[in-house]
């Protein structure tokens, strides 16, 4: 294994935020120590050995995709490897829609997570859900239903405000 100062130093990018993405990812798919690597590594996620052995290949491929600093590095395929046709750069909005825990829902042949969906029609990501998990349903009707509350929020706006007052006479 290389001497990880001369090695760096060689390079002159030390200093530069792009060799602690690099080290990052190396980490989270090599060092078992690391609370991450159950997510990466332990399920089998590789660097290509390009990236892995030479910080300088990561670094000219970033730069050449769009890296800027406050930009994430995001797999495209979630089951993927770190490799430069799985890999983007990204916000960190568009990152944290794109994990394994979104649930893609296609309406209308376009496909989006709720996330996007909510965003797409101005409805609240919240109504949405509830629409979808406690009313049963599906996404078009979700998103084209007229009402304002579900059933459910209904319920409990009427028991907050409890019952009407009238005038004494």
């Amino acid at each position: 294994m290389r001497d990880p100062n001369t090695y760096w130093k060689k390079h002159g990018l030390r200093s530069h935020p792009l060799y602690k993405v690099h080290r990052d990812i190396l980490n989270r798919c090599y060092l078992k120590t690391r609370p991450s690597y159950v997510n990466y590594g332990g399920r089998g996620i590789t660097v290509c050995d390009e990236w892995k052995n030479d910080v300088k290949a990561f670094y000219d491929w970033s730069i050449a995709n769009g890296w800027d600093n406050g930009l994430e590095i995001d797999r495209i395929n979630n089951d993927g490897n770190y490799e430069p046709s799985n890999c983007r750069w990204t916000t960190a909005k568009v990152n944290a829609q794109n994990r394994r825990n979104s649930h893609n829902l296609t309406w209308n042949g376009v496909t989006m997570n709720l996330a996007e969906w909510a965003n797409k029609t101005g409805i609240h990501y919240k109504l949405l859900y509830k629409r979808i998990k406690y009313e049963n349903l599906s996404i078009g009707e979700a998103i084209t239903i007229k009402k304002n509350y579900t059933r459910r929020s209904q319920a409990i706006k009427a028991n907050l405000m409890g019952p009407m007052e009238t005038e004494a006479p």
